[in-house]
């Protein structure tokens, strides 16, 4: 019995000239360019699917259930896509960023969670500059150390974790 061809496409095939790590970083981003897009697409469609009472229509109890069932995703992943969009809706030229690729998901997300507050420390246009110089964790930093416009700095969230023995409880 003669070998199955593979039916997935990979970046590197013996038809193609080996790549450079560069070349592959390229090719890698400019494969994953797209899908910004289409998660924004897939929360977009989704909205107006539930407005039209989609999810009853199917027999479905939530999101939830439909994102696990039809969509093969998580209900937090349709539920931060939804959030996204909504967020990115009031925010233009994030959004353009995102689509084009300019920005990652990581850095979209967190810019888009501190530019709808209403003391936000930096607009759109400021931010999107700030992104394209900083990684995620920088980024992180940078903002969470910007005072609002009353001149207060953002609270970090702290986590308290208390251990309780049995006999405590």
């Amino acid at each position: 019995m003669p070998p199955m061809a593979a039916t997935t496409p990979t970046l590197r095939s013996p038809d193609r000239p080996s790549h450079s790590s560069s070349q592959l970083h390229d090719e890698l981003l400019r494969l994953t360019r797209g899908l910004g897009g289409l998660r924004l697409a897939i929360a977009d469609g989704f909205e107006r699917f539930v407005a039209k009472g989609g999810v009853e229509w199917l027999g479905l109890p939530n999101a939830d259930a439909y994102a696990r069932e039809r969509l093969g995703r998580s209900g937090r992943w349709l539920g931060d896509a939804r959030t996204l969009g909504r967020r990115l809706a009031r925010l233009p030229h994030l959004r353009e960023a995102y689509l084009s690729g300019r920005l990652s998901t990581s850095k979209v997300e967190l810019l888009a969670r501190h530019l709808v507050r209403d003391d936000a420390s930096i607009d759109e246009h400021q931010a999107i500059a700030l992104a394209t110089s900083m990684t995620v964790r920088q980024l992180r930093a940078e903002l969470a150390d910007r005072p609002n416009e009353a001149g207060d700095h953002a609270t970090r969230r702290v986590r308290l974790t208390r251990h309780v023995d049995r006999v405590d409880a």
